[in-house]
């Protein structure tokens, strides 16, 4: 029953991903490093555009592929962070969204493009990301009590991105995700957004 559940839940991100080329996965870092793009692609220097944004090979293993099918159980691929080094790289499990440049033969990240994951009782699930609230407005929530550290401070000061729908704060300073999604679900709503900004 579960095998096909998850065929159900696939076979949508499958068809819709085929048209913009997005490969999604849960991961765990193995290793990262900044490099020069102009280096790395081999570019004149004085001909090459100039990027703000630093550059970034990642390597990561895939814990759970999410839209797309993966070679190996180990990927690599750049990422650019006009900050410094990309917050993704900072979360345990985060639900990474790659395209394929055909021309460079590498994956990339979709620009500052990743969801936090969570594993509750032997099940994957998503956060709510108020960047795609309405997107997920179509999916039905799952009611949790889950332990999950955000700032308090930045919660009064910001509080759309941590709302009582999904997230509670107890008297005595302790937080909780009380509302996750699907991992599919969440992933289909963020591949959406991916392609309403390729649009």
């Amino acid at each position: 029953m579960k095998i096909i559940r998850l065929i159900a839940l696939l076979f949508p991100l499958i068809v819709s991903a085929k048209e913009v080329k997005v490969y999604a996965f849960i991961g765990e870092l193995i290793e990262y490093r900044k490099v020069d793009y102009q280096e790395y692609y081999k570019l004149d220097k004085e001909k090459s555009p100039v990027y703000f944004d630093q550059m970034f090979v990642a390597k990561y293993k895939i814990l759970q592929p999410v839209c797309n099918e993966f070679k190996s159980e180990i990927i690599e691929f750049v990422s650019f962070d006009h900050y410094g080094v990309p917050p993704m790289y900072k979360e345990k499990n985060p639900i990474v969204y790659l395209g394929f440049d055909e021309e460079k033969k590498e994956y990339f990240q979709y620009k500052y493009t990743w969801d936090q994951a969570l594993f509750i009782n032997n099940n994957w699930y998503g956060i709510f990301d108020y960047l795609i609230a309405d997107l997920l407005e179509i999916y039905q929530p799952i009611t949790v009590r889950f332990p999950y550290v955000y700032n308090r401070e930045e919660y009064e000061r910001n509080h759309f991105l941590y709302p009582d729908t999904h997230f509670e704060i107890n008297p005595s300073g302790q937080s909780f995700v009380t509302k996750v999604y699907d991992i599919y679900d969440l992933a289909e709503a963020r591949i959406k957004k991916i392609n309403s900004q390729l649009d």
